[in-house]
């Protein structure tokens, strides 16, 4: 039997609905919630993947649950589907875009 792979628009939510827009988590809380090693989060913000709500160097590594979202779903491309930087970084682009469409779309009035 053959093993079906899924696509990224079947997979899960992946940040629980716990979290609200208005919080912040520090890199320690966002390692222990995603898995995902402080030295990749620094890296993935170098890399344009997520960014910190304010300068580090003053205020600490502080994120929001959209950064949080966003390494999730890193973590589950690169694990399921074992893509690399590049590829993850265009697969989430890609994603982003169609979630501004559907957005837009959303906001059109009926006809």
């Amino acid at each position: 039997m053959r093993k079906s792979t899924p696509t990224p628009s079947q997979t899960i939510t992946l940040i629980p609905e716990i979290y609200s827009v208005d919080d912040s988590y520090s890199i320690e809380e966002v390692v222990r919630i995603t898995h995902v090693p402080r030295f990749q989060i620094a890296v993935y913000c170098r890399y344009g993947f997520i960014s910190t709500l304010s300068e580090p160097q003053r205020d600490g590594w502080r994120f929001d649950p959209s950064s949080i979202a966003a390494l999730q779903r890193i973590r589950h491309l690169k694990r399921t589907y074992q893509l690399n930087t590049a590829a993850v970084k265009l697969v989430c682009s890609l994603m982003n875009e169609i979630d501004h469409l559907r957005d837009e779309v959303g906001k059109q009035p009926s006809e």
